[in-house]
């Protein structure tokens, strides 16, 4: 990761440095293998039930949004009086980095 070296701490008088444009290089590779992990998690929430605890609630869009127990962020349909409960969650899709579903009475437990 990326750093600026203090001067006085042991990693600023090492003579093997890594010039700062292959750090800012490697950084932006792990960035990338980040995301591209994150997007096929996500993925693979669909069609899943998932327990969810709401934490918020948008009223321009009626929407609730919330964490799974698996810490996907997680964005549904429904009213302010679900905040601090959980829900189980139908995932119906994947927007950008949060899943999207609707609440269901969970099944298979």
């Amino acid at each position: 990761f990326p750093y600026s070296s203090r001067m006085g701490t042991k990693a600023a008088g090492m003579t093997a440095q890594i010039p700062g444009s292959t750090i800012k290089k490697r950084a932006e590779i792990l960035r990338g293998i980040a995301a591209g992990k994150k997007a096929a998690f996500l993925e693979n929430q669909a069609g899943k039930e998932l327990q969810v605890l709401v934490q918020g609630y948008n009223s321009n869009n009626m929407n609730c949004n919330g964490i799974s127990r698996n810490y996907a962020a997680v964005i549904f349909s429904g009213g302010k009086e679900l905040i601090n409960t959980e829900q189980w969650i139908h995932v119906d899709g994947v927007e950008g980095e949060h899943v999207t579903g609707h609440v269901v009475q969970p099944t298979g437990i």
